[in-house]
Order: structure tokens, then sequence, then C-alpha cells
């Protein structure tokens, strides 16, 4: 890299991340009205914060009129110790270039623009090759992957006592218009919504427009519940936000006669949920060296900030009171890239 160039893309990692690492979305006087997961949510950015390993990024200038709120989820299977929550928020507007080259990434390596780039297909010859030049076009998109690990032990993030979201967080949602959702589906929805909702207060700003793409899932298993899942969405918005915004968007890719390049945004939560959820399955079982190479190459990645991506991943567990406790997961490069270049951002801490 001439100096050049490590000006302008230093120029550029400057500009995309916000100067300051504070994190106060949730109101003092207000605490006792949000839920156990977005205290534990805050709790862990926070010390992020003061431990040097958090920065922020900065969605709400150069032009940027939209924020993309993708997620995606693993641990569905009866093996599976977790369950993980994958969101990317990001600039729309400045992301939007990249969907090239993404599209080139695809086709040097052989496969098509419908294909998904998802954690269960690295199977296949040619996505494991297209890997780390996928991940890397990623740490250019201007926004941040956060990652919520849920131990399966934990079965509500809303209620305490071991109890699941069932009762009268089933009854809330139905009578509130919200659809008829069974305990387990009830609980997932709240945690994909409160999670998404705090992160997009967060990171947005007055008069952003919000687009919201989620995987095709039992949260949105057909027309209606997804219409109900998005107004659910608005509901809750409020309670993370001091500010407006404009137009509030949804979709799925089954109801998308082209998505185009949108799936490699939403892959990148997939990716980051699958490995993340692989890596401490088999830890807990005493199988890590058994871990796929194309989840050791994830992690690394998780393991850095990028140009424009920022990361954090949290996993929540039961403690020994019969609460829960939460805990940053940091990954660290056992090996750095042979062409990485590090760039110094400085931030301020309030």
């Amino acid at each position: 890299m001439t100096s050049d160039t490590f000006a302008q893309v230093s120029d550029l990692a400057k500009r995309l991340t916000r100067k300051e690492t504070d994190v106060g979305v949730l109101k003092p006087d207000k605490m006792a009205e949000y839920p156990p997961l977005t205290r534990l949510l805050e709790d862990s950015l926070r010390g992020a914060s003061k431990r040097g390993t958090l920065l922020i990024p900065e969605l709400r200038a150069d032009g940027n009129e939209t924020v993309g709120v993708f997620s995606d989820y693993g641990g569905e299977s009866a093996d599976s110790h977790f369950l993980t929550y994958s969101v990317l928020v990001f600039g729309w507007n400045h992301a939007y270039v990249l969907q090239e080259e993404f599209k080139k990434v695809r086709s040097d390596n052989g496969f098509s623009d419908t294909t998904e780039m998802s954690y269960k297909n690295l199977r296949r010859g040619n996505l494991k090759r297209a890997l780390r030049n996928y991940l890397s076009t990623s740490d250019w998109i201007a926004g941040m992957l956060f990652t919520l690990v849920v131990d399966k032990r934990v079965r509500s993030t809303f209620v305490k006592s071991g109890r699941s979201a069932n009762e009268g967080f089933v009854s809330l949602l139905e009578s509130g218009g919200f659809g008829k959702r069974k305990p387990k589906v009830a609980e997932k929805l709240l945690r994909v919504v409160h999670t998404s909702a705090y992160l997009t207060g967060w990171l947005s700003g007055q008069g952003q427009k919000i687009f919201w793409m989620t995987d095709n899932d039992e949260i949105v298993p057909d027309e209606q519940k997804t219409r109900q899942t998005l107004e659910l969405f608005r509901c809750v918005l409020p309670m993370y936000s001091q500010h407006s915004y404009g137009k509030i968007g949804y979709t799925k890719p089954s109801e998308m006669d082209d998505t185009g390049q949108l799936k490699d945004f939403l892959s990148v939560t997939d990716l980051a949920a699958g490995a993340v959820e692989g890596y401490l399955t088999r830890q807990k079982k005493g199988e890590v060296a058994q871990l796929k190479p194309e989840a050791e190459t994830i992690l690394n990645w998780l393991g850095h900030h990028g140009v424009g991506l920022k990361k954090h991943t949290m996993l929540v567990e039961p403690d020994d009171d019969d609460g829960l406790v939460c805990s940053e997961l940091r990954f660290t490069p056992e090996v750095p890239h042979d062409k990485a270049v590090t760039i110094p951002i400085a931030v301020e801490k309030r």
C-alpha cells in the first residue's frame, strides 16, 4: 500500500468512525421499564468502551439517508448449546457501491448472484475459496455487526425465574395485535426486535429512513405475521430513540423478486451467527479441535474491526442467583494476515 493510498484509507476509516465511544441509549430514570436483555446489552457495550475494544460506526454523516438493519440467526439444531442472533446495522447509501465488489468476488470464484453465501454452504469448494475475499470486502461496510449469543440454559431474557416468555408475553403480543405466537417463537421475536431496535436507535440519526431485512424465519412465517413483526419493531423503536425517523420499510428474501446483492449483506450475519455458535458448542463439548477451517477464518475476521465494519459479540449466560450475566466475546486472530495494515483511530471516552 502506497503512502497516498494509506492516507486515503485512513481518512475514510476516520470518517466512518464516531469520535466518541459513549454508550447511553437507556434513560436512567426509566431503567425499570427496559427488559433485562437490553440492560445487559448496554452493560456489555459500556464495558467494551472502558476496555478500549469498542469502535462505533458513524452512520449519520456523508449523505447517508437510510440505515439498513439485516439480521440472521443460528443454533436452532437440537445438538447446539447456544442460540445466536447477528444484526448488521449499516449505512445503506455508503454500502451501495459494495454491491459491485461482492459481485466481482462471486464472478472470480464461479458462483452466481443467486447462490447464498451461507455458513452451511461453505462445504462447497468455490464458496470456501471465496471466503477470505468475501470477508475482506465486508470489512468496507460502514456499520456494526453485533452478535448476541444466548446460552440455551437461559429460557428467557425478559422474565426471571427460568420461565420462558409464555403466559404474559404471549397474551400481550396477541392482544396488542402482533399475532398469536408460540412461547418459544415469542421469546425469539422479542430478542430479535429489542436487539435490533436498540442498535438502530443507538446508531441512527434524526430523519433517517430504516430498511429492515431478516432471513426467512419462524418469526415472519407469512405475510400477516411479517406485517405484525414490523409493527412491533416500530412500536419498540421509540424506547431506544430520542429522534424521529423517515419511512421504515421491511422485507425478507422470499418476498423479493430480485434480491440482487442484498443477500450479501444478509450473508455477513449468517456467517457470523453460524461460526460463533459452532465454536461455542464445540468448546462446550470439548471438540474445538474439530472446528472446520472456515469457522476459524470467520472467527479471526471477527477479531478485528474493518475500515468501515465494527464488530461486537456478547454472550448471555445464567448466573448462580437465578439471573443473567453478560460478557464480551473477543476473538484474537492467531496469525495476522500477511498483507494486513493497521490504521490508528483516535476516539474520545466520555
